[in-house]
């Protein structure tokens, strides 16, 4: 009985071990799974670790890359509209634009359609692919722009006459922006109809069109560019057209709505009378029409004018000036501040700053001495010998490459300001000197 009692006690112990060992290897192989996905877990954050088992990239599947999407060549077709005329036609997916027109010297009168093969023309834009040079800006017949170098030349060689034939063009209401310089040098050009849609008119558009007369401004035109009627010598008329958001034409002058600043002369004609409502100028559309005399309403509360000048009343800033015969500008006593861009009637020559100028804004000469026809220097006379503040950068407020006068102590005093801002100036002769860079 011991014997059996012993054997069965051998047996359960032999069965309890086994048991054991069974749990063991379960718990082990799961530590080790558990290890594995832990390991995996840190080399997707880039972690290397010795546990982690090599994978052959190439056993994987690779998807196809997607094919990249092909871009259809741009169609350019030639349209014959007459015996005398023949556009080419830049045709896309939903419109059109004419970017060349080829007339022949016998052409007197050019009818651009609205349509070309069921889709409208939309834009009057020169294409530069027929050129060897892609920089250059040529008219919508393929004349280019000789003004490569304004140091040379005039604004006649500038824009030389072409098509002198041509003597109207008649523009589909379709059309929503003319490029700049489309019809530069027409010097024929007596007549032509702006399309009811036009949205923009860029610079120097009509420039030389010497026997144009007038033009009607589309209600929708939100921007004309500055410079687009420069050289229109017989031109006597901008007109805006009623309903137009963006400008309104009051008396001789055109307005920009938002801010009630004068854009631009309505009437070209000798005697302008400035109205009321005017608040400040924009820019240079002014020194291409040149009236014998500019008078201030009584009425406008905003500006004073003395001298051929005009200045805000509460600030002293100075916003227009108007050249004499000799080409000179004397800023009356009151100026303060040199306004941003003052707007020009006429080129100067010389400009004589008063003792009470105190602030210099950036580029307040640019239209003084840059624009076209204005090739002689121009000198800065400064009285005073208080050096003045600069608003915006420096390195835009100074003008560079024109003749300052000033004594020699006041000199030292503003070649100190301006070198801190990259210029500096050279004397040239006895209270002389010339603005340069650094």
């Amino acid at each position: 009985m011991k014997r059996e009692s012993k054997l069965k006690n051998t047996i359960l112990v032999i069965a309890l071990l086994s048991i054991c060992a069974c749990n063991k290897e379960q718990v082990g192989n799961t530590v080790a799974t558990s290890s594995a996905a832990t390991n995996k877990v840190y080399n997707a954050e880039n972690v290397v670790t010795s546990n982690v088992p090599t994978i052959n990239p190439t056993s994987e599947p690779t998807e196809k890359p997607e094919p990249t999407p092909t871009v259809s060549p741009i169609s350019v077709k030639t349209v014959k509209l007459s015996d005398e005329v023949t556009i080419k036609v830049e045709m896309g997916e939903k419109e059109c634009s004419i970017c060349k027109i080829t007339a022949k010297k016998s052409c007197r009168k050019i009818v651009i359609p609205g349509k070309v093969d069921g889709k409208p023309v939309t834009k009057i834009e020169y294409e530069y692919r027929w050129q060897p040079i892609e920089d250059s800006t040529y008219n919508i017949f393929g004349k280019e722009n000789n003004n490569s170098d304004v140091e040379e030349g005039t604004p006649e060689d500038w824009y030389e006459a072409n098509n002198k034939n041509i003597e109207e063009i008649i523009l589909p209401d379709s059309i929503r922006r003319i490029k700049g310089y489309s019809f530069m040098g027409l010097t024929g050009l007596r007549k032509i109809k702006l399309p009811k849609n036009l949205e923009k008119i860029s610079t120097r558009t009509f420039a030389r069109c010497s026997r144009l007369t007038r033009i009607d401004i589309p209600k929708k035109c939100k921007k004309f560019g500055m410079g687009a009627f420069i050289l229109c010598s017989n031109l006597k008329r901008i007109h805006i057209q009623k309903g137009n958001k963006n400008y309104v034409e009051i008396g001789d002058c055109i307005l920009k709505r938002d801010k009630m600043y004068m854009y631009t002369f309505a009437n070209f004609k000798k005697n302008i009378v400035i109205p009321k409502e005017v608040k400040g100028f924009c820019g240079d559309s002014f020194n291409y029409f040149k009236p014998s005399t500019i008078t201030l309403s009584k009425k406008n509360k905003y500006l004073k004018m003395r001298s051929n000048c005009l200045y805000e009343k509460k600030t002293g800033k100075l916003v227009f000036v108007k050249s004499n015969s000799k080409r000179e500008v004397k800023v009356p006593n009151g100026v303060k501040v040199l306004g941003k861009e003052i707007a020009v009637v006429g080129y100067v020559n010389k400009i004589t700053l008063p003792k009470t100028v105190r602030v210099w804004c950036e580029q307040w000469a640019r239209h003084m001495y840059t624009e076209h026809g204005n090739t002689e220097s121009t000198v800065i006379v400064v009285k005073g010998n208080r050096v003045p503040r600069f608003k915006g950068n420096g390195y835009v407020v100074i003008p560079i490459g024109v003749e300052f006068e000033f004594k020699e102590k006041v000199a030292r005093k503003y070649n100190k300001l301006f070198k801190k801002h990259g210029c500096r100036i050279i004397k040239t002769n006895q209270n002389t000197y010339y603005s340069d860079l650094k």
